[in-house]
């Protein structure tokens, strides 16, 4: 195979899980990294088919590219000593039409929104604190990640049987206020934020770092209680329903167990409160990533939330052992995902 400026990939590049790239472990110095390649843009050589308009106008479009892929891995780089797990990148290069990324090689071996969801608070707790840790890091820095999701957060167990994670694929972020045009923003959109969908049709302005904000409340949600929150069924994405006015709540369901209604779920009433304030339809009310650490850090849950939420905990493994319907709000498959126009258009009835 091909060496790529230095890098000699140890195996074929894949797309499992890559969305709009391609990627291989590669050795280099001794070292081995993880080595992205974009499949677009793709800088157009010379000789390249098409005209003259054509060709500059995709210069532009690839020293725009550039420009942002850097300007975010400096800002990353800014914060790296600070404590957050944050996988930031080593080398960014183009190698004859197409570009690269080079990052740290980390087992991608995860685990399942499953396994998590059935874990006790504590651990989780250490979770939700390490996220959002990262998170205000990015945001201090100004950088918007704009594509959270369960792919992009690497949980793992520590020796000590806790949780850690790292954040990663900052491939989509951008610094607030120099947001690509909406033809070239990607994410997915069972986490996009109400303006985020709103800019993607071209009837708001750029989503900031509180779209970052909405998406982690969602993510919260599925390792807390290991699905989205409730909204009416007739949406399929959550920020449809908020675009309607419909409030996002933690899921009802998981506060009934062998069909006995709890008054508590475990699940710390101050938790909650955040969540919800996460998903608020207007940017401006939500908390910051700052303030949804200072919350989670002055909050922990009781032995007696921890005694309601084994609760929950065994009514998860038991039906995660027995086969249950396809339920009503389904993640759609991993990957990148564009927004098309009919997503924000009521389902006729």
């Amino acid at each position: 195979m091909e060496t790529i400026n230095g890098y000699a990939p140890l195996a074929p590049f894949t797309t499992a899980g890559g969305g709009l790239s391609k990627w291989t472990f590669a050795e280099k110095d001794g070292k081995v990294f993880f080595l992205k390649s974009f499949l677009s843009p793709t800088y157009p050589a010379e000789g390249a088919p098409g005209g003259a308009e054509t060709l500059e106008k995709k210069r532009r479009e690839c020293a725009e590219f550039e420009r942002r892929q850097k300007r975010v891995a400096e800002a990353v780089n800014r914060r790296i000593a600070e404590g957050g797990n944050l996988v930031y990148t080593q080398d960014f290069f183009r190698h004859g039409a197409r570009y690269y990324k080079v990052t740290e090689k980390i087992d991608a071996a995860g685990l399942s929104l499953e396994t998590v969801a059935a874990m006790p608070l504590a651990p989780k707790r250490v979770l939700l604190k390490t996220v959002a840790h990262s998170l205000s890091l990015l945001h201090a820095e100004n950088v918007v990640h704009a594509d959270l999701k369960p792919d992009n957060v690497l949980i793992k167990r520590t020796a000590t049987g806790g949780l850690t994670a790292k954040l990663i694929d900052y491939d989509s972020g951008y610094l607030e206020g120099e947001a690509p045009a909406p033809a070239f923003l990607a994410g997915d959109p069972a986490f996009y934020a109400p303006e985020t969908a709103l800019y993607l049709r071209g009837e708001g302005p750029a989503p900031g770092v509180k779209a970052d904000v909405y998406a982690l409340g969602l993510l919260f949600c599925l390792w807390l209680y290991g699905r989205l929150p409730d909204f009416p069924a007739e949406w399929s994405y959550a920020h449809r329903a908020t675009l309607e006015g419909k409030k996002l709540v933690v899921p009802s369901s998981a506060r009934t167990i062998g069909g006995l209604k709890l008054d508590d779920d475990g699940v710390p009433h101050a938790w909650v409160e955040l969540m919800e304030a996460m998903w608020a339809p207007q940017a401006a009310d939500r908390p910051t990533a700052e303030q949804t650490l200072a919350v989670l850090q002055s909050e922990s849950p009781t032995a007696k939330d921890d005694g309601m939420m084994s609760a929950v905990r065994e009514s998860l493994r038991t039906s995660l052992k027995e086969p249950k319907p396809k339920p009503t709000h389904v993640l759609p498959p991993t990957g990148e995902s564009k927004l098309k126009g009919s997503l924000l258009k009521k389902k006729k009835q």
